[in-house]
């Protein structure tokens, strides 16, 4: 490894870690189709379609939450909202997702295992227990698994941590780790 050239890295609601991603097996069924090179696209237009409104984002916010949306979605702010839509307005996957999605197959489990022991960089891991899009059980096998880590946890009520209460503790965190 080059350690030069990546001397920190952090990784925010991350996966996959050793564990297989997505976390249900008719996730990993489905994925594929929803996100293959071409399907893509329609998938990502009808995102942007129903995160147009507050209720189509509340819909779509609900799915990226252990929570329930009623619970956290007052203590968004216009802002919040507005950035959550830009977001999701931006989103493509390309063939990445894909790439991901075979990478993060639970046969690979153990080369995913013998690549997160060998990083030679301190590293900051951020996730929420309420992140629906990534389960907390990833953050915490990062922390078994990568040598120089420091696990935080955000509180976000989602998966987008960046947004509503949750956003200073995350950016406390950043700061902290970059001035270690």
């Amino acid at each position: 490894m080059l350690p030069h050239l990546a001397p920190l890295l952090a990784l925010h609601s991350c996966a996959p870690s050793t564990l297989p991603d997505p976390d249900a097996f008719t996730e990993r069924l489905a994925a594929p189709l929803a996100f293959g090179p071409r399907p893509q696209r329609l998938t990502w237009r009808a995102v942007r379609v129903l995160t147009a409104s507050d209720r189509g984002l509340r819909v779509m916010m609900s799915s990226l939450s252990r929570l329930p949306v009623r619970q956290w979605w007052s203590q968004w702010s216009r802002d919040d909202r507005a950035a959550a839509r830009e977001t999701f307005s931006m989103m493509g996957s390309g063939s990445g997702f894909v790439t991901d999605l075979r990478q993060a197959r639970p046969e690979r489990s153990s080369y995913r295992e013998s690549t997160l022991r060998s990083l030679p960089c301190p590293t900051l891991v951020t996730a929420s227990r309420h992140d629906g899009g990534v389960a907390f059980e990833h953050a915490e096998d990062f922390g078994r698994t990568i040598p120089r880590v420091r696990l935080v946890e955000t509180g976000a009520p989602s998966h987008f941590h960046w947004l509503g209460a949750s956003r200073g503790s995350v950016s406390r965190a950043v700061r902290e780790f970059l001035a270690a």
